[in-house]
């Protein structure tokens, strides 16, 4: 009937700006926002976190306990730090001092660090350590024990930490860690007492014995760089060579130079080979023809003999064709070429002395003059190629003569080569005692000053170590952590609508209402409370009549949805079971007869029929009987005992096919009665996504209004039901978000004052004040 009505009503209800409008057409879905790619923004997030704040509170106490406990119940680390200042502090990177008669260079600090903290905790130095602490804590060895369980030893090779101080300083740092201050105390005095004496006696000593063995490895290395120096000397005077290198070099030049030259001659003869191929290809000649050719038309008379010759031809052959070949002018023509060839003969043995056997007149005569330029060319290019292969064939010889000479300096060479690398090695192994020496000189200077112990060693250097607040801070930040992230998955994997926000952003329809949520109510949707009287149909009116303005804010917003008719026939109906729309359906009706409307309540769920019980209806006779028998509509219909103007129609015993019933003829008949009977016809229909009633129902009504239970519809249900209803084009009002948490109801107090104006009850006005 309206199937194309929710543009009209939407338009209408968009210049009136009654209620939030989204969407036109049958757009039901937005598509821009939703599922796995929603936009999370601060607004959904704080609400997120909200709702799952008591399995946040919870997962943060399960994490943060147990370890906090366990920290706490540990016994305090103690550690002591001593420093030791080992080198001096007044030295400088520059200056002179001198040191067992030597001048070296600036005391600059020559100590490696590194490799003196690895003496000190070496266990050569520790062993004697170890033993002197034995004799107060024998629980302290030199190495970890093998069984690590037993926690009473360790082993002072790793219990001790030694470090250099801050950056560039001259200070080693000595640490150690217990849960006693007093052996604490006690292992820090008898390890710096082993550090001085190892500096005092045996460092000193061990210096002192590597200088001495130093300065007798340089007299043999002096030694030895002196006898090859004298056998480099004597092999230059007897063999004449003062640097074979530079001979060496030189002829390495000179070959270097002969071969870039035979490459650049071969490469100019092949360019100058291709060239003369390309111009004999051209010319038709052989290099013989082509000499020939050149010599004789340098000759200024053959060249006017040639011309006489080409221009007597040219007039035997006009004549001919004129007069005949037997006409006097024509034979005379003829015994004057034959006189010019006679003559071109006699000059061609004159200019060539011994002309070729095959070279014949016509060829000579058949040369145009304009080719004689290509054949000098030709001639030229000839005479190139010969003098390159001339100079080729001296470069070779050249290199032959050179390759001798370098070979006969070789054996030469390679002696001196290896004399002067022997020298080499002998200088570069003085070199690098004679550094050592002075490193090592360096060092016992800088051993000659005692270290000093810079902290007393004493109640003051025990810190606690343990650092419980530090590992409780963290502990409890990251529980707090994963507490929030726990939350924040559970919470955007539900696939249940938490908010009106993100109805709105999903869902493409108009807002119709809103409606609070009441712990009665949802207590009352629960079949086993009302089967064991938990909730009693007086506390399911008295329920039903706090959020009854809602519904009376929902039926004014129906009634502004049309201007052309008025909507006197809607289907109420939800995507699954429990969301509400019974009581959306009762409290719509009782609204709507509130405000003077005669109005009709259908339970068309003929499966699980629920309105008899909540109003306190019999169900003996209802509608399936009115369809299925010859009853009249006045014995099933029924006046609700608690409001005027508001009749109701059970749905009775429950039939083998309801959807069979809803299709028949029968019962649209009665609908399109009942519709010019009543005021407003209110349809409680089964859920959609499971029974196909509604859809049936709803073409020959005005509309569908869809009810959303918050926290209970389900985002992927939802919008595969408004897909179904866009393509078999229902027409849908709007909907209706039931169950709405006050903390979420943005207009939960803009809704409330409807009670404050009163409605024909005293208790609004009771409940607002």
């Amino acid at each position: 009937m309206y199937s194309n009505s929710y543009n009209n009503h939407y338009n209408y209800y968009n210049r009136n700006q009654s209620l939030p409008v989204e969407g036109n057409g049958f757009n039901y879905i937005n598509h821009n926002r939703g599922g796995e790619e929603e936009e999370i923004d601060l607004a959904s997030l704080f609400g997120a976190i909200k709702r799952r704040s008591l399995l946040m509170v919870a997962t943060t106490l399960a994490l943060a306990i147990p370890p906090s406990v366990w920290i706490l119940s540990q016994p305090p680390v103690y550690e002591g730090k001593v420093e030791i200042l080992v080198e001096p502090p007044n030295q400088r990177n520059e200056g002179s001092i001198v040191v067992a008669g030597r001048g070296l260079g600036g005391p600059r600090s020559n100590l490696d660090y590194d490799s003196q903290i690895r003496v000190l905790r070496s266990p050569a130095i520790l062993a004697p350590i170890v033993k002197s602490i034995q004799s107060k804590y024998p629980e302290i060895l030199l190495f970890p024990p093998a069984d690590k369980e037993d926690k009473k030893k360790e082993g002072l090779t790793e219990a001790i930490k030694i470090k250099r101080g801050a950056k560039d300083t001259r200070i080693l740092e000595v640490s150690y860690g217990n849960e006693s201050r007093e052996k604490v105390l006690f292992v820090l005095q008898q390890t710096v007492q082993g550090y001085l004496q190892y500096q005092r006696k045996e460092h000193i000593d061990s210096l002192s014995r590597q200088i001495a063995f130093t300065e007798e490895e340089i007299r043999r290395a002096r030694a030895e760089v002196a006898r090859w120096d004298s056998e480099l000397e004597k092999f230059q005077k007897n063999r004449g060579i003062m640097t074979p290198n530079l001979q060496g070099n030189a002829f390495q030049a000179q070959l270097a130079f002969i071969q870039g030259e035979r490459e650049k001659v071969k490469i100019e003869l092949e360019g100058l080979k291709k060239l003369s191929r390309e111009l004999q290809n051209k010319l038709q000649l052989t290099p013989e023809q082509a000499d020939v050719v050149t010599l004789l038309n340098r000759q200024p008379y053959y060249l006017q003999l040639i011309s006489r010759l080409r221009e007597t031809e040219t007039q035997i052959a006009l004549e001919t064709v004129k007069l005949g070949s037997e006409h006097p002018a024509v034979r005379e023509l003829k015994l004057k070429k034959e006189q010019l060839v006679f003559l071109l003969e006699i000059e061609t043995d004159k200019i060539l002395k011994n002309p070729p056997a095959n070279l014949s007149l016509d060829f000579l005569v058949s040369i145009p003059q304009n080719r004689l330029e290509t054949v000098q060319q030709f001639f030229d290019v000839n005479n190139q190629i010969q003098v390159l292969q001339a100079k080729d064939r001296g470069l070779s010889e050249a290199l032959e003569k050179l390759n001798r000479n370098i070979s006969s300096f070789s054996s030469t060479n390679i002696q001196y080569n290896r004399i002067l690398r022997e020298s080499q090695i002998a200088n570069q192994r003085l070199t690098r005692l004679l550094s050592t020496m002075e490193n090592l000189q360096f060092q016992l200077y800088a051993s000659l000053f005692p270290w000093q112990v810079l902290t007393p060693i004493d109640e003051n250097i025990i810190k606690d170590a343990s650092k419980k607040e530090l590992k409780l801070a963290v502990i409890i930040i990251s529980s707090v952590f994963l507490a929030l992230v726990v939350g924040l998955l559970l919470e955007f994997s539900d696939k249940k609508f938490r908010s009106l926000e993100e109805i709105r952003s999903t869902i493409n329809l108009p807002l119709l209402a809103t409606v609070a949520y009441n712990k009665n109510l949802a207590s009352f949707n629960h079949k086993k409370a009302r089967k064991k009287g938990i909730i009693s149909q007086q506390t399911f009116h008295e329920a039903l009549n706090l959020t009854l303005d809602n519904y009376c804010h929902l039926y004014t917003n129906i009634s502004l949805l049309s201007a052309d008719k008025p909507i006197n026939s809607i289907v109420i109906s939800a995507a699954t079971p429990g969301e509400g729309k019974s009581t959306t359906a009762v409290g719509l009706a009782k609204a709507a007869a509130l405000l003077g409307k005669k109005v009709l309540l259908v339970d068309t769920d003929m499966r699980h029929p629920s309105l008899h019980s909540w109003l306190g209806i019999d169900n003996h006779t209802g509608l399936s009987h009115l369809i299925t028998n010859n009853l009249s509509v006045e014995e099933v219909i029924k006046p609700d005992p608690q409001q005027e103007n508001l009749f109701v129609i059970t749905s009775g015993t429950v039939p083998p096919n309801p959807t069979r019933l809803l299709a028949s003829h029968k019962w649209h008949s009665l609908m399109a009665q009942w519709h010019s009977q009543f005021d407003f016809v209110i349809y409680d229909t089964p859920p959609l996504a499971l029974f196909p009633d509604a859809k049936s129902i709803v073409p020959h009504t005005d509309g569908l209004v869809l009810v959303l239970g918050m926290g209970k519809a389900l985002r992927p249900v939802i919008q595969q039901l408004l897909t179904e209803l866009q393509v078999a084009h229902i027409t849908v009002l709007g909907m209706v978000v039931n169950g709405l948490k006050k903390e979420f109801n943005s207009s939960y107090g803009y809704y409330g004052y409807y009670g404050y104006y009163g409605y024909g009850d005293n208790h609004y006005a009771t409940r607002r004040s």
